[in-house]
């Protein structure tokens, strides 16, 4: 029995129809991809950290020089503000003013502040930051940056580094306390290059976050890291957590460091992390920030 030819040839408007559909598709599909991209790429696993030997030549830390500085700016403050969260529209509404007119209260006036915002931030929160930075003295560098793809604005911050002797970088909603400027003082006096504030979180590498951003200090006396290099050649930029990624894992062992930390048992029990133990002094703070007393 012959089989009938169901075939039936397209014509060439047909066959540029399909194309097109195909095109637009693709297009979309891709599209999707993309701003979804937490799905293509992974977090990084759990680092397999070897403990640096400081007396061989293959761990070279940052300088430890305290001579004249080489950069444009002596003190900064780095800060990202970026969402489009509501509840957290509101919250930045309030506490980005207050982080900036505590800076004068607690750290002194001679400080030169870096903001880095992108177009979900109203224009209303720009002028209340700039009001109070002319009320206590302060000079403001505004960056207006692209808009931020999920969670990558975490990352502007650590750009001025590259622009100033000494910096802190700092979560924008989190006014200055009294631990902060104990911190300072000490870390000043101290020759380690790198420090951060360790609060409330016990510190693990199973989270992925073993160096917490919230409060991070660095001294660039010199010029033997190059913080945007290191940032661009860093791949994950967008989830939860990824610029502390970038920091435990790229930045904070290239040098000695202090953590400052909060005495709350949690972290106390938790903050000499396996791996880092060579390479951090341990300090702890003199109170809980956020503590009107005792420390839960």
């Amino acid at each position: 029995m012959e089989i009938e030819n169901t075939y039936v040839k397209t014509t060439f408007p047909v066959q540029c129809v399909r194309v097109v559909v195909s095109f637009v598709l693709l297009c979309v599909v891709s599209n999707w991809f993309l701003l979804h991209d937490h799905i293509l790429v992974p977090k990084p696993p759990v680092p397999a950290y070897h403990t640096p030997d400081l007396h061989k030549t293959n761990f070279v830390p940052m300088s430890q020089s305290t001579t004249t500085a080489v950069h444009e700016y002596s003190k900064c403050i780095s800060m990202s503000v970026f969402t489009h969260d509501t509840e957290r529209i509101a919250r930045y509404q309030k506490k980005v003013p207050e982080t900036i007119a505590t800076i004068k209260k607690i750290l002194g006036s001679e400080w030169e502040v870096f903001l880095y915002y992108d177009s979900s931030v109203k224009q209303n929160l720009l002028d209340a930051v700039q009001k109070q930075a002319n009320v206590n003295g302060l000079r403001m560098h505004w960056y207006k940056m692209s808009l931020s793809k999920q969670l990558s604005g975490t990352f502007w911050r650590y750009y001025t580094y590259d622009k100033c002797n000494f910096t802190i970088m700092r979560d924008a909603e989190l006014p200055f306390e009294n631990n902060d400027a104990w911190a300072y003082a000490h870390f000043m006096s101290n020759t380690q290059k790198l420090a951060f504030v360790q609060l409330a979180h016990a510190r693990t590498w199973k989270e992925h976050r073993p160096v917490l951003g919230g409060t991070y200090m660095m001294k660039n006396m010199d010029n033997s890291l190059n913080m945007t290099n290191l940032m661009h050649s860093w791949p994950f930029w967008h989830y939860y957590g990824s610029d502390e990624v970038f920091i435990g894992n790229v930045v904070h062992p290239k040098a000695l460091s202090i953590v400052y930390y909060e005495p709350r048992k949690k972290v106390i029990d938790n903050v000499r992390l396996d791996g880092m133990q060579h390479l951090e002094t341990y300090v702890q703070l003199p109170s809980c920030y956020h503590s009107a007393g005792k420390c839960s």
